[in-house]
């Protein structure tokens, strides 16, 4: 007869890795009662040979554990990449310095910059670039500025990346669950 057990699993479901918590049960002491494994409706049903005894379901709740804050901290850190990219999009480039006018740094910008950059030596100048608002422009008028403009993005960008970089390393510190919840992704001050 088996035993079915889903309860820690099913509420959690959302921070798992089905195959590397599987792999990290079939590798563990329990290994030898599981039955069975079924995935269905964003539930995991493992189904045991034999009801836990205590010591088989601490091993188990260990497992889910650490795999629960292993998830939660790799989804959160995935929260923060998103956060730093829309952070660095809604507040561009301020260029030139201190004018109060912005310019995109979206992931679209950045590839344009850099194309810049790399083809400077070829490129007919001036052109103009937009502000984010479009209400004001910057006419680059030779490589140099060309290459200013492009040290500015970088630099903005690396900020931006370095903030986030903070936050990546408070969840990568973190012990508990409750403890990575708590990071704010958008939180930079």
């Amino acid at each position: 007869m088996s035993v079915k057990t889903t309860s820690s699993l099913t509420a959690d479901f959302v921070r798992f890795d089905t195959d590397i918590f599987m792999a990290a049960v079939k590798a563990s002491s329990i290994a030898s009662v599981l039955e069975r494994v079924d995935t269905a409706n964003d539930d995991i049903d493992l189904w045991w040979d034999v009801a836990l005894i205590a010591a088989d379901q601490t091993t188990f709740d260990a497992l889910v554990g650490a795999h629960g804050l292993l998830c939660t901290k790799r989804k959160k850190i995935r929260d923060i990449n998103a956060a730093t990219d829309a952070i660095a999009a809604a507040s561009g480039i301020e260029y030139p310095t201190s004018s109060g006018v912005h310019y995109s740094l979206s992931s679209t910008a950045r590839q344009k910059w850099l194309g810049v950059e790399a083809g400077k030596a070829d490129l007919s100048y001036p052109f103009d670039i937009n502000s984010i608002d479009g209400m004001a422009s910057v006419s680059i008028v030779g490589s140099t500025e060309a290459h200013t403009f492009f040290l500015t993005a970088l630099g903005t960008y690396q900020a931006h990346l370095d903030s986030g970089t903070v936050l990546q390393t408070t969840v990568r510190d973190a012990t508990t669950i409750a403890a990575v919840e708590a990071v704010d992704p958008y939180d930079r001050s």
